[in-house]
């Protein structure tokens, strides 16, 4: 089979107060005339009063905005550096698919596999040298025959991060396959593990939406669904295949399994272009 090689993407926030004495004789000749002209005034001040306070929260809401916007800049820079280090170490060990520290630089997020390219029926996926060169070097390579695995482990930025990527042998080159994540992503866990993190309960289940059963579209995103259940037990990302592994589709889908009160549940989300995955349907293992 010719060799296809299929393009990463590396990715890595707004009163005037009058005193009026009585007066005698006749009010109207005694009324001054400049007083029609002090009510246009209070008037104009009012308004330029309320025009300030608008101007001073559009300001207020503004700054905020900017700040959030600051702060996800600052983010991605950092998240950015990362990844140079990372690019900048595969290059100095370019012999090896792995890491001399004890720590990867990289930590993965879902995104960055949701947008990575997988081996399917138009084409074969990214080869490990691409994973590598654009993301830096994982802790551990496993040969197996005709595969290679690459884990990254623990990284400089999250000490619980496992991810295994699994790469099928085409022509002499390795083109990746499939991603299994182990643990949580750093993005979605809390200070401290609860009971609840892991287990669904059939209230969880039925407050999950549906989407189109082809596209995803109007499902639940699989952020939201790790943002309160940050750990499942597995999550593996992959074009859609049947039990014998044979490719059926050209979509992405990640499998994720969560315990249950019953047993284990198997939950399945589309891909998005964007990196995303939005849920379709369930089934109980």
């Amino acid at each position: 089979m010719p060799e296809k090689d299929g393009q990463g993407q590396a990715q890595g926030a707004w009163q005037v107060n009058q005193t009026s004495q009585p007066m005698q004789g006749n009010f109207q000749q005694m009324q001054p005339q400049g007083v029609p002209e002090q009510k246009g005034n209070i008037g104009k001040i009012i308004g330029l009063s309320a025009f300030a306070l608008i101007i001073g929260l559009l300001i207020g809401s503004g700054s905020a905005y900017f700040m959030g916007k600051q702060a996800q800049t600052n983010k991605d820079m950092q998240r950015i550096k990362r990844l140079s280090k990372a690019q900048e170490e595969a290059k100095e060990n370019g012999d090896s698919f792995t890491t001399n520290e004890q720590s990867v630089q990289f930590n993965w997020t879902l995104k960055d596999l949701g947008r990575l390219s997988y081996t399917n029926d138009d084409g074969l996926g990214l080869t490990a040298d691409q994973i590598v060169e654009a993301y830096g070097l994982a802790s551990s390579a496993e040969y197996d025959r005709n595969r290679l695995l690459l884990r990254w482990g623990p990284s400089v930025r999250d000490k619980e991060q496992n991810i295994s990527f699994q790469f099928d042998e085409v022509d002499q080159n390795y083109y990746l396959r499939q991603v299994v994540v182990g643990d949580s992503f750093k993005e979605y866990r809390k200070g401290k593990e609860t009971t609840d993190w892991s287990v669904l309960s059939p209230k969880d289940l039925e407050r999950l939406k549906k989407g189109d059963k082809e596209t995803g579209e109007g499902g639940t995103a699989l952020s939201e669904v790790l943002k309160k259940h940050p750990v499942p037990s597995e999550i593996v990302i992959t074009t859609e295949r049947d039990v014998d592994n044979k490719i059926i589709s050209n979509r992405l889908i990640a499998e994720v399994t969560y315990k249950t009160e019953d047993g284990y549940e198997y939950l399945l989300f589309v891909g998005q272009p964007d990196g995303n995955f939005l849920y379709i349907k369930s089934e109980e293992m």
